[in-house]
């Protein structure tokens, strides 16, 4: 709209009072008959904000820890059954450890993406002259990458010694910082048929994983129960190994953990070249070897890879290596910078035509003003 104000002052040979008009809305400036001269002053709207940064990348999940060595010996032959190796965490992930090797933590996110920066504030104009808008606001800052979830720890290893006894580990595989789940410890008495002991589960987005363990009497896995002193044949699985000794396995975090490993026994007699003791001790009719089995990997970005089981080798079983823990989200960006306020600018002596007319452009926020002196 515009405003005018007449400012009488002295007549220039004309006879035109000098005066001035506002504009707060676009307008139509009409020049007074015998005015050839006017100044123009304003300025345009502020400019705007900048965008936010974008949210840093979530950390990878840690790699889940191998299970502990399980090993005979049989006055002086060494026989050993390796832990299984942890799985492998998810987005970036840490790798899961080899036999007695803790798993890798995960790594860093990247930070997010910078924000746009803001536009200028738009410019008003009248007279052929433009009266800019403020400064853009500056961009946001990208958010830092969340930190990799920690790796398993490490199982330890277990040693049976004939005749003169056995050493079991009283220790595990930690969890992994983030929620991963312990290993099982096989402090076992002697003589016994050992299981390497369960891997912890990998931490899961929302639960963590839950700790190896404990050992029991067979049921593990879906495998029915049996009566180790009743029927000790009755309790060996040729496929999976001895029901009776068992660890159950760590459960996986949800969602997308990775379950602890298993062994599902212990042979009784030794699975490489040494001496396989009398036959009432190994009958002929029991394999002798039973693998541990590895940590699942991850399957949800952040999640954590499970533990691996620890060897068994008659009697002597490794304990299980701790699931890896879950990486951290990303960060959220910063905010974008706000708009400059626009400043106001004049331009004096604007050649005009007496009696014409001129478009006026005012921005949202800004003016022009228009004036002219006694002619």
């Amino acid at each position: 709209m515009a405003i005018g104000t007449s400012k009488i002052g002295v007549l220039g040979g004309g006879g035109v009072p000098g005066g001035t008009q506002t504009f707060t809305a676009p307008g139509t400036f009409s020049i007074p008959v015998g005015v050839t001269k006017v100044s123009i002053s304003g300025k345009g709207g502020a400019g705007n904000a900048g965008n936010s940064g974008g949210t840093g990348n979530p950390g990878g999940g840690g790699g889940g820890g191998g299970g502990g060595n399980g090993t005979l010996n049989n006055r002086g032959c060494a026989s050993t059954r390796a832990g299984a190796p942890g799985g492998t965490g998810s987005g970036g992930g840490g790798g899961g450890g080899g036999a007695c090797a803790s798993g890798s933590s995960g790594s860093t996110g990247n930070a997010g993406a910078s924000g746009n920066a803001g536009s200028a504030g738009t410019a008003s104009t009248g007279l052929g002259q433009t009266l800019p808008g403020g400064a853009a606001g500056n961009a946001g800052a990208g958010g830092n990458g969340g930190a990799g979830g920690g790796g398993g720890g490490r199982g330890f290893a277990s040693t049976r010694v004939i005749p003169s006894g056995s050493s079991f580990p009283n220790c595990f595989g930690t969890g992994g910082t983030g929620g991963g789940g312990a290993g099982a410890r096989t402090n076992c008495p002697a003589g016994t048929p050992s299981s390497g002991g369960g891997g912890g589960g990998g931490a899961g987005l929302c639960n963590n994983g839950t700790t190896g363990g404990p050992q029991n009497n067979g049921g593990n896995a879906g495998y029915p129960a049996c009566n180790y002193s009743a029927a000790p044949q009755n309790c060996f699985n040729p496929t999976t190994g001895w029901r009776y000794a068992a660890f159950a396995p760590g459960a996986a975090g949800n969602p997308g953990g990775g379950r602890g490993g298993i062994t599902n026994g212990s042979a009784r007699r030794p699975c490489n070249s040494c001496p396989p003791g009398p036959p009432a001790f190994n009958p002929p009719t029991w394999p002798a070897c039973i693998n541990a089995m590895p940590g699942a990997s991850g399957t949800v970005t952040r999640a954590g890879g499970g533990g691996g089981a620890g060897g068994a080798e008659n009697g002597a079983g490794g304990s299980g290596g701790g699931g890896g823990g879950r990486g951290n989200a990303g960060n959220g960006g910063s905010a974008g910078g706000a708009g400059g306020a626009a400043n106001t600018t004049t331009v004096n002596c604007i050649t005009v035509i007496p009696g014409g007319s001129s478009p006026i452009s005012v921005a949202s926020g800004g003016n022009v003003i228009i004036s002219w002196n006694a002619q």
